[in-house]
């Protein structure tokens, strides 16, 4: 695994240099690829478009007008990258606002290195999952709709959960 290509990517946002930097050699040390420090929200956005990281490391408070929580939240929507929270705020306030952009992982400042290692591997192996998990539902919608039978499903209770467009028409649903 010797060319950036062949290493998980890791985008670090972080307005502090000597934090950036010592997470960006930590990284490194553990073979991870860092394909950039960005220090502000806009900065972290350009540089997700342009390196197409496989995960992102974020603080919360950085500099310019989008602090690490609203940045994530772009981040995710625009981009389907994992994000994993690096912050030195813990309260709860803070937590709620951050749990709404659907993170891989929360770690406070100062961590270990070896916390960092394990969230970002979780959050990997979370995001893989996640992912092929959307690509079987649509796979899975594409063949009811292609069924010519109609075809319902309940949940445990007896609740209709699905209706294929045969078993609607056939319903007169």
């Amino acid at each position: 695994m010797d060319t950036l290509k062949e290493k998980t990517r890791i985008l670090i946002v972080e307005d502090e240099a000597i934090i950036a930097m010592d997470l960006s050699q930590r990284l490194e040390i553990f073979g991870y690829a860092v394909t950039g420090i960005a220090a502000s929200g806009d900065q972290a956005l350009r540089l997700c478009y342009d390196t197409r990281p496989d995960l992102v490391m974020m603080d919360i408070v950085i500099r310019g007008d989008k602090d690490g929580i609203e940045t994530a939240a772009l981040i995710r929507g625009r981009h389907d990258i994992p994000v994993v929270y690096l912050t030195a705020y813990s309260d709860l306030s803070t937590l709620q606002r951050a749990r709404e952009t659907l993170p891989y992982g929360y770690l406070v400042k100062p961590f270990r290195p070896d916390d960092a290692r394990a969230t970002i591997e979780v959050a990997l192996v979370k995001h893989r999952m996640e992912r092929q998990l959307r690509q079987n539902e649509r796979w899975f919608a594409k063949t009811l709709h292609c069924v010519s039978d109609g075809v319902v499903a309940t949940n445990e209770h007896g609740a209709l959960r699905l209706l294929n467009s045969v078993a609607r028409q056939l319903l007169g649903v």
